[in-house]
């Protein structure tokens, strides 16, 4: 499993275009999204750093520094000649992440060339989040993690959480190379933003998802709520994560295993939102899996770890999510029928899906499934991250 998630990272490159060339992209095979996304690249960025990449991280940041905006934002996706191309816009969570990366990186390999050279990106990024916190304290956005406007409109946890990360590792960077007043004004910025994060989005039973501009909540079990931990900023164990955690476990689709984003059209009603079905998604079963096992739920952890296991068993990957055939079949209706979002690369996803469907046996009954974009990296990383958390768990398997 791990040696299938390193082979998949060893993918990530782009080597074929002059102006993008060594930038991350989010697939490893021609699929659904063929696109480099800021997002997805700074998780699989900290991944191959583990994995001693360290010249082709700072490659692809190199290249990703001439893709940012003079405002110093990073765009949702740039195609394979580096322009942008945006489905939705302000996601602010792709810049905070790719700050991070930068941030990682340097803290990771102390290679103070790199910092020079991405100095002013990091500067420049910092002021863009920092012009994003508005009077109550939190960062706006419109869409995040699910780039759904219904649900992350607003002031969303999700792109609060990242950011507070990217103002604190920025705070350990410029301490490190003798800044110590921005290391301070930043660490200042970090902690004035988790405690508004902690007074918002805590409350007293879960996380929340959403404060929309109008000031309605989204209050649901939607899997990005534990973005707390996944970001950093808060512990695996702190009972506030426990108590999220036990709120999403109904998440966890009894019929196929593994944790779904959220309930089929309880929340989000568009059915583009569905690509190749609901289904569970490897990269939220990964970090349930981690904060099971650092919750002490070692039998909950082992379950994920069963399950990511089948997956890759049976496709040979780390799928972006496995879906029922049948509900695959309604997406794909109610897909067409609209026509609004079919696109040349949709249709290649659609053509991989169906081609790589497998029969699936869980909880003792047979089903047929299909795997959703086989190739994607993003769980690949989740997976090299959050192993040495996962490794003695897996031993016991």
């Amino acid at each position: 499993m791990l040696e299938i998630a390193k082979r998949t990272l060893f993918k990530s490159r782009i080597l074929w275009s002059e102006k993008v060339r060594g930038a991350f992209k989010s697939e490893g095979e021609r699929d659904r999204y063929p696109f480099i996304y800021p997002r997805d690249a700074s998780r699989i960025g900290m991944a191959l750093d583990k994995l001693g990449k360290h010249d082709w991280v700072e490659r692809h940041y190199f290249v990703l520094s001439k893709l940012q905006f003079h405002t110093g934002e990073f765009a949702q996706r740039y195609d394979y000649e580096g322009k942008p191309k945006i489905s939705r816009p302000k996601e602010t969570d792709a810049t905070a992440l790719a700050l991070c990366g930068i941030c990682q990186h340097f803290l990771e390999t102390g290679r103070k060339q790199f910092l020079q050279r991405l100095l002013p990106t990091l500067e420049l990024g910092l002021k863009y989040l920092k012009h994003q916190l508005k009077e109550n304290g939190l960062v706006y956005g419109m869409h995040a993690i699910h780039e759904s406007q219904e649900i992350e409109n607003g002031y969303e946890i999700w792109t609060n959480c990242w950011t507070c990360q990217a103002f604190r590792l920025s705070s350990e960077v410029f301490s490190k190379i003798g800044r110590p007043g921005t290391a301070r004004r930043l660490g200042q910025t970090a902690k004035q933003l988790y405690e508004k994060i902690m007074e918002k989005f805590w409350n007293g039973k879960h996380f929340i998802k959403c404060i929309r501009p109008d000031g309605s909540i989204v209050d649901g079990k939607i899997i990005s709520i534990i973005a707390p931990a996944w970001s950093g900023i808060l512990p695996d164990d702190a009972p506030e994560m426990k108590k999220t955690v036990r709120f999403l476990r109904p998440l966890w689709d009894r019929r196929i295993g593994g944790y779904q984003r959220f309930r089929k059209l309880e929340w989000v009603k568009d059915w583009h939102w569905y690509d190749g079905g609901s289904g569970s998604w490897l990269n939220h079963t990964i970090l349930m899996a981690r904060l099971h096992a650092n919750q002490g739920q070692k039998e909950k952890a082992k379950e994920c770890l069963r399950w990511i296991r089948q997956v890759t068993e049976t496709f040979g990957s780390l799928p972006e999510h496995v879906s029922l055939w049948e509900e695959y079949l309604e997406w794909k209706e109610n897909e067409l029928k609209t026509g609004i979002h079919v696109t040349p690369w949709l249709k290649i996803g659609m053509k991989n899906a169906e081609k790589n469907a497998k029969r699936w046996r869980w909880a003792g009954k047979s089903f047929k499934v299909v795997p959703w974009v086989k190739s994607i990296i993003w769980p690949s990383a989740e997976l090299v991250l959050n192993w040495p958390i996962l490794e003695e768990i897996w031993k016991c398997l």
